[in-house]
């Protein structure tokens, strides 16, 4: 009876013993879920739900949750051996040299406004354009990328004028498959208010009298006053030219000479043609 209980009890031990060896083998078997995010940074960790344009996520052996939009990832790997695809083709491509060679691509330059009234965003689109249009005409081999292409690949990427710092001039030029990378600021400040006063005089002159009438003649002429008011404007362009491995091949910054609005033009041009890709 005695040996009958020490067996019954052994078997306990040993079926506890497996018990606890399978659910330590199926804790050390279990597998994480991978993001790949469009940047190529890989988190671990496991996705716990899915809402609408974001996911939750929490990292392998922690507890706290993350929301990660669907827009910042190109898959992901879920630990059962599945792979759902986001963004597949907005991920930031490995470098294709015989694709970027010999392309430029000009990003939306940042715009620094004078006035209230300026529109930063739309004019960081019309300096983009206008730097395009200068430089399309004076290059040889160079092909410029048009900036709808260059603005639609950053749109697709989720990429603006708030979260491009983010990214390394290398990211950018092998997302836009491009060999060099044009980046630019215009900055404004008011300056000194020019007035300039005008006037018209007003005269009487008597005329005596002539001819066979013998009438007296007068002329009278008036003199009018106004004054013009100007606001001057004080213009710093910066320009710089990045290639593929994220070199800097070119950075200077020139002050207009003239104080108008649009002076920015003649220096975008001045300082353009002193790139290594002017003219190639």
């Amino acid at each position: 009876m005695k040996g009958m209980k020490t067996m019954k009890y052994n078997v306990i031990i040993l079926i506890s013993m497996f018990i606890c060896g399978y659910v330590s083998a199926q804790n050390g078997n279990t597998k994480t879920d991978k993001l790949y995010l469009i940047t190529g940074e890989v988190k671990e960790g496991k996705v716990t739900s899915v809402d609408g344009d974001a996911i939750q996520f929490t990292y392998a052996g922690e507890t706290l949750s993350y929301t990660i939009r669907k827009a910042q990832l190109n898959r992901i790997e879920f630990g059962s051996g599945r792979t759902e695809y986001l963004n597949e083709k907005r991920s930031i491509p490995i470098p294709i040299r015989e694709k970027m060679e010999n392309r430029v691509a000009i990003l939306p330059m940042q715009y620094i406004a004078a006035s209230a009234t300026t529109s930063e965003e739309g004019m960081q689109l019309v300096l983009q354009q206008q730097a395009f249009a200068y430089l399309n005409q004076n290059t040889r081999e160079l092909k410029v990328q048009d900036p709808t292409e260059t603005n639609a690949l950053l749109l697709k990427n989720d990429i603006n004028g708030k979260n491009i710092m983010k990214y390394t001039t290398a990211e950018l030029a092998a997302l836009l498959q491009v060999e060099y990378l044009v980046v630019g600021t215009v900055n404004q400040v008011n300056g000194d208010i020019n007035t300039n006063s005008h006037s018209n005089k007003k005269e009487e002159t008597s005329i005596g009298p002539k001819g066979p009438s013998k009438i007296g003649v007068k002329e009278e002429t008036q003199q009018n006053g106004f004054s013009t008011t100007t606001q001057n404007v004080n213009t710093m362009v910066n320009l710089a030219v990045y290639n593929y491995k994220g070199d800097n091949l070119f950075n200077q910054s020139r002050k207009s000479i003239l104080t108008t609005p649009t002076a920015y033009k003649n220096t975008l041009q001045y300082l353009l043609k002193r790139t290594p890709i002017y003219k190639r």
